[in-house]
């Protein structure tokens, strides 16, 4: 079974989020915790909880492959990591682009600002031409 699946099913994050916080500490010298730590790391990184929390959630995580490396939760601990590190990067990168974006259409729009001046200055040169003309 997957141990989120309850909170998956019922909704209540905060009733989950704290019978594991508990569950994690009574654990004595860190000895059972594996499936408290991957709930709690669960809690924070899954995107429809309230609590979302990467950075904590990568803490949980990291604390599970740390201390129970064998444990079955580590491996998907690590697939978690993986996916949370990986949404970090695209989310910056993300916004790389939108500055990117942002300057070019800024200088678009000072280089449209200088092409309706020039134009101006053509059509104010061309008047003074024809008026010397006469």
């Amino acid at each position: 079974a997957f141990p989120p699946e309850k909170v998956l099913n019922g909704g209540d994050y905060a009733a989950f989020l704290a019978e594991n916080e508990e569950v994690l500490q009574r654990c004595a010298e860190r000895t059972g915790c594996d499936v408290a730590l991957f709930n709690l790391g669960f809690v924070y990184a899954y995107p429809q909880s309230p609590y979302r929390d990467r950075a904590t959630a990568l803490w949980y995580f990291d604390e599970l492959r740390k201390h129970y490396p064998q444990s079955p939760w580590a491996s998907q601990a690590q697939v978690w990591v993986a996916f949370i590190n990986e949404s970090l990067a695209l989310e910056e990168r993300r916004r790389q682009l939108q500055a990117h974006l942002h300057t070019r259409e800024e200088r678009i729009r000072t280089l449209r600002e200088q092409l309706k001046a020039a134009r101006q200055i053509d059509i104010e040169m061309d008047k003074k031409e024809r008026e010397l003309l006469r």
